[in-house]
Formats: structure tokens, C-alpha cells, sequence
């Protein structure tokens, strides 16, 4: 008897009939049937002279199941990735973006850390974007987006340097390039979170952003003020060198580049003291220098090495309430002056806010706990060289 039967019934309309799994038929007098089975043979097991069961054996087809889709897998930096192709200059980034297995041609500092966040939450609630805000100084974000950077210490003690307190942990979002034309502009925008801390170990907390006029450039080496007229001139005359506010020179590379505008309250004649927050940076490997005719020096950095090391704060004593502290949530203008006519934040309506803080003036130096060269490294090593990924713009 054969194994292959090929099922046809043999209708009016020749039409192909199906089966379910376990099917019946009855034929009439002179009906045909063939059948065929799919499997891998046929089982003829006879009931009766009328009746007739037909097993087809053999492993039911299925349909194959759509591939999972697997999620890239995060990749680690190695020489030669690609650049990414896209950019988003309101999110924050590293070099390296392992997501994506890609690295850009510049990055923005440190991530915020898990202590930030549990000390002072989420900071784009006051920025509203992860880079820049709305008071940005003009074109900085569109000319100049790869300046921003975010830096800060969490101090184990309060130290106070010639003030009535100290700060004990600070983190803040700053632009500044240490290359010729971020050096040349003395105005650059910020935003800072500072814990405030006193010797009767009460603390506080203050937020604000705005302008921080970086006033004196310096040439290589602090050896005299740089007054050379150019885009972003610094303004003359030149003060006491050293003195903040300031932007310090590295000799080389091997030296250091400084950021200072903390608030001396000096009063310097042509130079806007933000009135309420002042931080000071490091810079490791600058990328230019300048001479006091305005030559300028190619040191051959990226800027991808730096150090937020100092800060200072000013809590206003008017806006104390009856039991001696400040608690305020409201508006500055770009240079720390309160705001009462502020609703919402615009690009000289900046947010202030102070929490239980004494008032008066605050200022930590925190070189002597971190050291001169504890700072964060941007830039991703191989073999000890640099990626050569980071442009001249970082």
C-alpha cells in the first residue's frame, strides 16, 4: 500500500478543503478521495467494511517566531570610533557615548552626582535644559555650546576662609574655554548650588545663576594684565594681579589656567561683580595663552582637565525673616540683584533660592582638602595618549 496520499475531495467547485487536526468525511455513492499526508508518513487503520481512519504522522509545521529585537549593547571607547553623526546641545554629555558607540569632539565635565541629587534634586527644574539656561550671555550656546562645564566638591569638614561661613558642598554649571576666544570674554553665564555651613554647625542651602564677570585677563604666568583691544576685550585698567576677579594664564601646560569670580566686594571700577555667587576653576591643559599685544600663545591643550576648587556666597540680611533666617524663592536679574518684578524665568529673570541660611558672606577655599590637582579628566586615554578626539573648542 503506498505512504503518500494526496487528500482531494473532488466537489462541485474543485475547491481545496482543509482539515482540522481530527476531522471526519462522508463520502456518497461514486465520490473520489486522495489524500496526501505532509508528515512523515501515513497510518491505514481500517474500522469496518464502511469506515476507514487515516493517521498522518509526523511533526506539525509552526510558524517561526519573530526575532526579539535585541538592545545595543553598551560599548566601550576604542582608537578610531566613529563620531557621532548627531548632537543635542541642550543634553549634557561625556566624550564617549556608549550608547550609541560613538564620541564627540568635545565634552561638558562631570555628571551630577547621585550627592547632588539627593542634596539639591534635579537641577534642570531651575535651568530647564541639562546645558545652558535661559539667561545665557548672547550667542554662547549657538557659538560657543562647547564651553559649558559642571564641576564641584562635597567637603568632609566646614572650613572658612575671611568670611562669616563656609561652604560644604557646591556644584556648578559654568561656561568657559581655556583657548583665545573664550579667555578674551569676560562675561560668561553659570549656575550654582551651594551648602552653606557655619562654626555652630547650623547649614543652609542658596541656587542661583546669572553672570559672572571673570574681569582681568593675565598673561602667562601672572606677570602683567592683559589689555588688548579684540572682540570680548578685558577692560582696562589693570589691578593687582592675583587679585579676584581674574582669568590667570598658564605659563605651559605643564602649569594650570585659573577661573576666578569670586565676590570681593572691592568694588572694582569697571568690573560687575555678580552679587550674590562667586566660584573659582582650574584648568590643567589650556589650549592658548595670550602676551599683552595680544599675541597668542599655542600650548597645545584641550581643556579637558579641571578642577572646581573655591566659592563664595553672599546671603542677603533683607531678606531675613523674624526668626533670623533666610528662606526665599524668588528672581534675580543677571547679576544677583533681586527681582521682585521676576514671575518666570527669562534671560534676565534668574531663579534665587535660599533655604534656612544665616544671613552674611560665605567662602570656602578647598585647595588644602582636595589638593591643586584633584580634579575630573575629561579626555579618554589609550596607551597613556590622549583620544585625539577633543577639538579646539572644548
Amino acid at each position: 500500500m503506498k505512504r503518500g496520499i494526496l487528500i482531494v475531495l473532488i466537489l462541485s467547485l474543485f475547491a481545496a478543503v482543509t482539515f482540522a487536526a481530527d476531522s471526519s468525511i462522508t463520502l456518497q455513492p461514486g465520490d473520489v478521495l486522495t489524500i496526501d499526508c505532509t508528515g512523515d508518513s501515513l497510518t491505514i487503520i481500517p474500522d469496518s467494511n464502511t469506515r476507514l481512519r487515516v493517521d498522518c504522522v509526523g511533526v506539525t509545521p509552526t510558524e517561526t517566531p519573530p526575532t526579539a529585537t535585541v538592545p545595543p549593547v553598551a560599548t566601550d571607547p576604542y582608537p578610531g570610533a566613529p563620531e557621532c553623526p548627531d548632537h543635542d546641545d541642550r543634553a549634557f554629555h561625556l566624550l564617549w557615548n556608549e550608547k550609541e558607540g560613538c564620541h564627540y569632539d568635545h565634552e561638558h565635565g562631570a555628571e551630577y552626582p547621585q550627592w547632588a541629587r539627593d542634596l539639591w534634586g534635579d537641577y534642570t527644574e531651575f535651568t530647564g535644559y541639562e546645558i545652558g539656561y535661559a539667561w545665557e550671555t548672547p550667542g554662547e550656546n549657538a557659538n560657543k555650546h562647547p564651553g559649558y562645564n559642571f564641576g564641584g566638591q562635597q567637603f568632609d569638614t566646614c572650613r572658612i576662609d575671611f568670611a562669616d561661613g563656609g561652604i560644604s558642598a557646591a556644584w556648578v554649571q559654568a561656561h568657559g574655554m581655556a583657548n583665545h576666544m573664550g579667555q578674551q570674554a569676560r562675561i560668561h553665564s553659570f549656575w550654582a548650588q551651594y551648602e552653606l555651613c557655619n562654626e555652630d554647625g547650623s547649614a543652609g542651602l542658596i541656587y542661583s545663576g546669572g553672570h559672572a564677570d571673570f574681569g582681568q585677563l593675565h598673561t602667562p604666568g601672572y606677570k602683567e594684565g592683559v589689555a588688548s583691544p579684540d572682540v570680548y576685550p578685558k577692560a582696562p585698567p589693570p589691578y593687582n594681579l592675583h587679585q579676584p576677579p581674574y582669568v590667570g594664564l598658564a605659563e605651559t601646560i605643564r602649569h594650570f589656567e585659573t577661573w576666578n569670580s569670586l565676590t570681593t566686594r572691592q568694588s572694582r571700577p569697571f568690573v560687575n561683580e555678580h552679587e550674590l555667587i562667586g566660584f573659582a576653576f582650574r584648568i590643567f591643559d589650556p589650549v592658548h595663552g595670550m602676551l599683552p599685544d595680544g599675541e597668542i600663545l599655542d600650548f597645545g591643550g584641550n581643556s579637558s582637565s579641571r578642577q572646581f576648587y573655591e566659592f563664595s556666597a553672599r546671603v542677603p540680611a533683607s531678606l531675613a525673616g523674624p526668626n533670623g533666617l533666610v528662606n526665599f524663592n524668588g528672581f534675580t536679574d543677571v547679576h544677583g540683584n533681586i527681582a521682585p518684578s521676576c514671575t518666570a524665568v527669562s534671560a534676565d529673570c534668574v531663579p534665587l533660592v535660599i533655604v534656612n541660611a544665616l544671613p552674611g558672606t560665605y567662602h570656602t577655599n578647598g585647595t588644602g582638602m582636595i589638593g591643586i590637582r584633584n580634579g575630573y579628566e575629561g579626555d579618554i586615554y589609550f596607551d597613556n595618549q590622549p583620544s585625539g578626539w577633543i577639538g579646539p573648542m572644548n
